[in-house]
């Protein structure tokens, strides 16, 4: 473990201390690769019982070019249908997510602002609400709970 952590801290460098200059795990464990980035963001992450079974996936990332580290974590979690929920400001909780669509084609912009309000008022801090308007979509993805 001593081992992998210096091979993390030596792929891993900080413009300050949200953002990652570079990094690259190869064939890694996804709890792994999250406990690194949660230890270099200064965060702590508590792991759902339910997604035991996706943090012993193995992972390949690489990153080239500098990125905050918070929307490193949300990729790498976004490809695994996992989210990280605020438990305060330094916890999240990773769990499943959920992801629903709305077909808002038909209706007017006002509408769809109404929609968007009634949505942010009951799904969770982390949630994310995409609108489309190309398509006449909302995304939303969310904890699967």
């Amino acid at each position: 473990m001593r081992k992998l952590l210096l091979i993390i801290i030596f792929f891993v460098s900080l413009v300050h201390a949200t953002t990652l200059r570079e990094m690259k795990f190869e064939n890694t464990k996804l709890e792994t690769v999250l406990k690194a980035l949660s230890q270099v963001a200064e965060l702590n992450v508590i792991f759902d019982p339910n997604v035991s079974a996706d943090l012993q996936k193995p992972v390949s990332v690489s990153v080239h070019k500098p990125m905050p580290i918070r929307e490193a974590i949300n990729l790498i979690l976004k490809e695994y249908g996992l989210i990280a929920v605020p438990v305060d400001t330094r916890v999240y909780r990773i769990t499943k997510a959920g992801e629903l669509t709305i077909n808002v084609g038909a209706l007017g912009e006002d509408q769809v602002r109404k929609i968007v309000g009634f949505l942010k008022e009951r799904v969770s801090p982390s949630a994310e609400i995409v609108i489309d308007r190309t398509l006449g979509t909302i995304y939303i993805r969310d904890e699967e709970a």
